[in-house]
C-alpha cells in the first residue's frame, strides 16, 4: 500500500469528513510499540491521539512505557512497564515524507528515535526501522469520536 492511500481515510476523518456531532471532535488514536535488538533489549508500548497540524500527524506529552523500567513485586518477580516511570515524549510523523519522530518532552525537545523507513500494510500497520539502532516500530491508527465535550 502506498503512504497517499494508507493516510487518506485519516485525513478525511480528522478534517471532519463526515462531521462530528457539535459535541465530540474526530481524533485518531494510535498505539505504538517497539521491538529494540540490542544491548540494552527493551519493548516500548505507547497510545494517545494524533492531531493534524499542516502535513504533520503530531502528539504531545505521550506516556511511553518501557520493559527495562520496571518493579519487583510482592513475590520478588520483576515486573515490567511500570506505569509510574513513563517517559513523556512528542510523537511527530509528516505525512507526505516521514520520518516518524520521537522527541524528548513535547515537540520542540530533541530527537531521540528517527525511524526513516516506512512500509504501510495493507492490514493497516505501519511498520518503521529506526536509523539510529536496531528497532523496529509498529504503530496501528484507529479512528474515533472524543468523548462528549463539555460546553
Amino acid at each position: 500500500m502506498d503512504r497517499i492511500d494508507f493516510f487518506t481515510p485519516h485525513l478525511y476523518w480528522l478534517r471532519g469528513n463526515p462531521a462530528p456531532p457539535s459535541n465530540r471532535e474526530n481524533l485518531v488514536r494510535f498505539r505504538m510499540t517497539s521491538n529494540r535488538d540490542e544491548a540494552d533489549h527493551f519493548v516500548l508500548f505507547a497510545e494517545s491521539f494524533f492531531n493534524l497540524q499542516g502535513n504533520l500527524l503530531v502528539a504531545e506529552n505521550v506516556n511511553v512505557l518501557f520493559s527495562n523500567r520496571g518493579e519487583v513485586n510482592n513475590i520478588n518477580q520483576f515486573q515490567p512497564f511500570n506505569a509510574t516511570q513513563p517517559e513523556v515524549e512528542g510523537i511527530r510523523l509528516p505525512i507526505l515524507d516521514g520520518p516518524l519522530e520521537r522527541l524528548n518532552q513535547s515537540l520542540s525537545g530533541n530527537i531521540i528515535a528517527r525511524y526513516s523507513t516506512l512500509d504501510f500494510r495493507d492490514n493497516g500497520l505501519l511498520v518503521c526501522t529506526s536509523d539510529f539502532t536496531r528497532e523496529i516500530v509498529v504503530l496501528s491508527l484507529q479512528d474515533e469520536l472524543s468523548p462528549e465535550l463539555f460546553r
